[in-house]
């Protein structure tokens, strides 16, 4: 009897064991599972912050465009420095056309059709050409009509915009494109012309016109947004032109004339001009018909308003008030100066700026 008795004393204390090994192991099964998790997520969260270091070590600029492509069968290069301290892969690049709203998408070049090759920058590296090919050439005009944005195998983004406008001709008495603010105006011979009765269309530069006595001028300036926020022009805006004038003993300033921002040109050419518009320009109202300019996209802006907010009209007729370009008497030389007053709403902030713009001789 009491050997059976200790019999099943000893199966209690070998089940008892067995559970409590059972315990040990499922303990020690957790803690290797939750140490096992604990160390790939160190090494997921190291690989992380490694990943975002690298992230924003990249540091590329798209200094140029050149087209022809250097490579044979392909269509132009992207110039890209790498500054920064890390290898550099483009895996796509954007080209959003601000004239047409046309999206164009070029990927790693497979099978010899459309995309680029040499899409790696190594650190350090400058002048780096990306080949792309496409089916058809950038347009060399108007000035910042591409957008380009390159993206890299992090996620980072660069831009460029495309084509820079060029420096005029310093015969014609151009000047640098000037920045007010977030603008930016192309001053040449194309950008920068007059209708004036009976002159049915925009046809030859203010330049050669305007010193040989052309009258009642209608100004096209092509202004650029360089922001990333919308301009709208105000009705304040407007060009002035000034002479120095002999007063007394001394020299002073006097205002000749002023035009004022006139409604939207439809297109340039041919812009305003007496055949197509002979009861003349309206008049620019910023409520119903605002010239807004967006990010990165350029619009031509016509001033030839002698009253703020009015119609603007090109012989006498219609008005008694015209604007321009004959100095008076006292008038100290034949040259006149040019001051461009742009107010603008950038987003939701103001800004009013005055910019010389040019000095133009007015008789030879």
């Amino acid at each position: 009897m009491r050997k059976h008795i200790y019999s099943k004393k000893g199966v209690g204390t070998a089940l008892g064991a067995v559970f409590f090994i059972g315990i040990v192991i499922l303990s020690l099964t957790a803690l290797i599972t939750i140490s096992s998790y604990q160390m790939k997520y160190l090494q997921t969260r190291d690989k992380m912050i490694e990943w975002d270091i690298k992230r924003m070590s990249e540091n590329i600029a798209i200094v140029n465009l050149i087209q022809p492509s250097t490579k044979p069968g392909y269509t132009f290069d992207l110039i890209v420095n790498n500054t920064g301290e890390v290898l550099v892969k483009i895996v796509r690049i954007y080209i959003y056309d601000n004239k047409t709203n046309g999206l164009f998408i070029f990927d790693r070049q497979a099978s010899g059709g459309n995309g680029f090759i040499n899409g790696e920058i190594m650190p350090g590296e400058g002048n780096h050409a990306i080949n792309v090919k496409a089916q058809n050439p950038l347009a060399n005009d108007p000035p910042y009509r591409y957008r380009i944005i390159a993206c890299t195998e992090r996620g980072r983004q660069f831009s460029f915009s495309y084509p820079k406008p060029e420096l005029p001709p310093s015969i014609i008495g151009g000047i640098n494109p000037r920045h007010i603010g977030y603008l930016v105006i192309t001053f040449n011979e194309k950008s920068l012309m007059y209708t004036a009765y009976p002159d049915p269309v925009i046809t030859t530069p203010a330049w050669e016109n305007i010193k040989n006595g052309a009258k009642h001028v209608v100004w096209h300036l092509n202004i650029t947004n360089l922001g990333n926020k919308d301009i709208k022009l105000l009705k304040e805006s407007k060009l002035i032109v000034m002479y120095n004038k002999k007063s007394g003993g001394g020299i002073s300033l006097s205002v000749l004339d002023v035009w004022y921002i006139s409604a939207p040109p439809l297109s340039v050419p041919p812009g305003w001009n007496y055949k197509d518009n002979p009861d003349g320009i309206p008049g620019y109202d910023e409520t119903t018909n605002p010239i807004v300019i967006k990010p990165n996209s350029w619009k031509w802006v016509a001033l030839g308003a002698a009253e703020l907010g009015q119609p603007s009209y090109y012989f006498p007729p219609r008005r008694p008030s015209i604007p321009n370009l004959n100095l008076e008497n006292d008038a100290l030389d034949n040259v006149v100066w040019i001051f461009l007053e742009l107010h603008y709403k950038y987003g939701d902030e103001y800004y009013s700026q005055v910019i010389p713009f040019a000095a133009i001789a007015i008789r030879m």
